[in-house]
């Protein structure tokens, strides 16, 4: 049987890109190598500058304001048309530059037959104490009344979108089925608990499963992102394919032990 066919997509607005995002494209580019790479840019945006240092034939341009910001990023990722560009794949790998990846495990990961994978969202050890389960318990039940977001939602739910692996016919197919949902989460720009990993977590498969998505546990071996020292320990002090957001400020103290180029830069 022939192995699923991925790209690795790179969004990108700007070719200013800082020492640590370069590390990660780096980064990307040296350990997925044999895969096929796509950058995805504003039409006005020349990667020239890049051209040299990064090699791929493919690039894919977008109209300008697809790129103005978190709720236009979001907008372009719940969208149909962004997933029917690459349906000549089965699979695409997002990797925003402040991903990582550790090894080339891809196609395992793409053989395991999942629609969506991402780093689950691992809450603070903290909440697990009685105190917080039922002060949690209180401001979900406030929240139902009120309306309000209720974030306690998303612990151990999968996943985060900046390094996440998605099956790009379904995607393509269920934005359009669920536009009524897409508009409604567009229409709260600004609001975090809106952003489209969590349209692809949580909302896709409210009221249905139409994703097929990992367990928690088995999501920590593909990537990790917050509280990553707690991930860490959870997956057995082991490593995953790849992490996301490794480069802010309180996460950078964990990953400097574990990403060679920091130690060594």
């Amino acid at each position: 049987m022939n192995k699923p066919s991925v790209i690795i997509v790179i969004p990108i607005y700007t070719t200013r890109l800082s020492d640590l995002e370069l590390a990660a494209l780096d980064q990307c580019f040296r350990v997925l190598a044999t895969h096929d790479i796509c950058f995805v840019k504003p039409q006005s945006l020349d990667l020239t500058p890049l051209a040299d240092r990064y090699r791929t034939d493919y690039v894919v341009d977008f109209p300008d304001t697809c790129f103005l910001g978190i709720a236009a990023y979001n907008r372009l990722m719940m969208s149909p048309e962004f997933y029917e560009a690459f349906e000549q794949w089965e699979y695409m790998l997002i990797y925003q530059p402040d991903a990582w990846v550790f090894a080339d495990n891809l196609d395992d990961w793409c053989a395991r037959g999942y629609d969506y994978i991402g780093a689950p969202w691992i809450p603070k050890p903290k909440y697990g104490r009685l105190y917080y389960r039922l002060f949690n318990r209180l401001k979900r039940a406030l929240n139902r009344v009120s309306g309000a977001s209720d974030y306690s939602q998303l612990y151990y739910r999968v996943g985060n979108g900046g390094l996440s692996l998605r099956r790009i016919a379904l995607f393509a197919r269920t934005a359009r089925d669920m536009e009524p949902q897409v508009a409604r989460y567009l229409s709260h720009p600004g609001v975090d608990f809106y952003n489209e990993d969590i349209f692809w977590s949580l909302e896709a498969n409210r009221d249905q499963e139409r994703l097929k998505i990992p367990h928690w546990q088995e999501a920590l071996q593909f990537s990790f992102d917050k509280n990553p020292a707690v991930c860490y320990e959870l997956n057995g002090h082991r490593l995953p394919f790849g992490c996301h957001g490794w480069s802010k400020k309180n996460m950078l103290p964990f990953w400097e032990q574990h990403i060679q180029t920091l130690r060594h830069g």
